[in-house]
């Protein structure tokens, strides 16, 4: 008889919404075998605590143990991650005014965080003697404040930062990440690799029994 092979890849992290939680909710699996594959996806991985956020990292070896519980020669192949984390964040009802509320804090803070920055970067470095020194290069006399430069400096600041960011309009000029995107899953990925190495020092990852 042929060796059964399921093939198994498992993301850094999945976020799951309902307590118990089978295979395929954190995994992409693929087996020959239609049935057994089927017996495979509704293996139970972990049931969580109800209406708690939690997050729990579990190791490859308890998966694999736990896919050789159907039958001991099936051979599986790991093509994901040996460490990940589950995340359990129970469903909540949406509160569209505290969304808004909060994003238009956020925004705010944002803004006005943005606006202090440009305005002590013009001061340290002098922007307006910078414009005096050009227009007396250019002009011959030293400019008034309110020339073509500072109207241009005004205007190429804001669409600058938007054209840089690629993140404001439906019409991206690249669909390419943003640089805040690209920030962020390397964050977001420190975070991961952080979470699973505490894990495994405090003893704390679901492995084989």
């Amino acid at each position: 008889m042929m060796q059964e092979i399921i093939y198994i890849k498992i993301p850094l992290r999945v976020i799951v919404n309902h307590k118990n939680v089978v295979l395929k909710d954190i995994a992409t699996i693929y087996c020959a075998n239609e049935e057994l594959l089927k017996r495979i996806d509704e293996l139970l991985l972990i049931e969580m605590e109800p209406k708690k956020n939690s997050q729990h990292a579990i190791s490859i070896m308890k998966v694999i143990a736990l896919i050789n519980s159907i039958d001991s020669s099936l051979h599986v192949v790991n093509l994901g991650e040996e460490e990940f984390l589950v995340e359990y964040q129970p469903e909540k009802a949406d509160n569209k005014i505290f969304e808004y509320s909060k994003t238009t804090f956020v925004a705010a803070i944002i803004f006005f965080g943005a606006a202090f920055s440009i305005m002590t970067f013009n001061t340290d470095v002098s922007v307006p003697d910078v414009f005096a020194n050009v227009y007396a290069l250019i002009m011959g006399e030293s400019g008034k404040g309110q020339g073509i430069i500072e109207l241009s400096y005004c205007i190429g600041l804001p669409v600058g930062i938007l054209v840089f960011f690629n993140h404001f309009s439906s019409k991206k000029v690249r669909k390419d990440p943003t640089p805040i995107q690209i920030e962020m899953r390397k964050y977001e990925k420190d975070v991961e690799n952080a979470i699973l190495s505490n894990a495994g020092r405090e003893g704390k990852t679901i492995d084989i029994d």
